[in-house]
């Protein structure tokens, strides 16, 4: 799977990926925000859920399911190498692969959660077509730091709408 972007591109790891995945993960502001280190890092299995996103021939970040299929949930985690955020790099990508996943899973649900430290990422949700669902208040413990926990979910039928340019 590759989608392609005006940027760039989104693939699977690949292990030259790896010195910028250790690099990123060693960055404070990506770690505080991680929900799971396995969104961040290659797929172990057949069909990749967690993918590198590319841009000027050089890995920037990543973004990735984890699969609850149990409860038809699939868990979106996003992370971008400090010097490319800000470029719309992510919310193409997130855009893009969002709607490659939902018409791949269309009974699946994408959530995403974000901390209450993290305005960046809860206005970046919003931008490409998620809602917050939940709110949950003092949920989050990170070293001395307590904070609230969002809940959003990717709304794919305004996302179709957004796509065709009917509302």
């Amino acid at each position: 799977m590759k989608i392609e972007l005006p940027f760039g591109f989104i693939r699977p790891w690949e292990g030259k990926d790896l010195s910028v995945l250790l690099r990123c993960l060693r960055q404070e502001r990506v770690r505080k925000n991680l929900r799971s280190p396995s969104t961040y890092s290659p797929s172990p299995s057949q069909t990749p859920s967690h993918f590198a996103l590319v841009a000027n021939s050089q890995t920037v970040g990543g973004v990735g399911f984890d699969l609850d299929l149990p409860h038809s949930r699939a868990h979106l985690g996003f992370w971008i190498d400090e010097p490319f955020t800000g470029q719309g790099i992510m919310s193409a990508s997130l855009r893009a692969l969002c709607g490659w996943f939902q018409s791949q899973h269309p009974h699946l649900i994408i959530q995403s959660t974000v901390y209450g430290w993290n305005p960046i990422s809860q206005k970046l949700l919003e931008k490409v077509g998620f809602t917050q669902v939940a709110y949950l208040p003092k949920a989050i413990h990170y070293s001395d730091e307590v904070t609230d926990l969002l809940i959003y979910e990717w709304d794919s039928i305004s996302q179709t709408h957004w796509k065709t340019g009917v509302k």
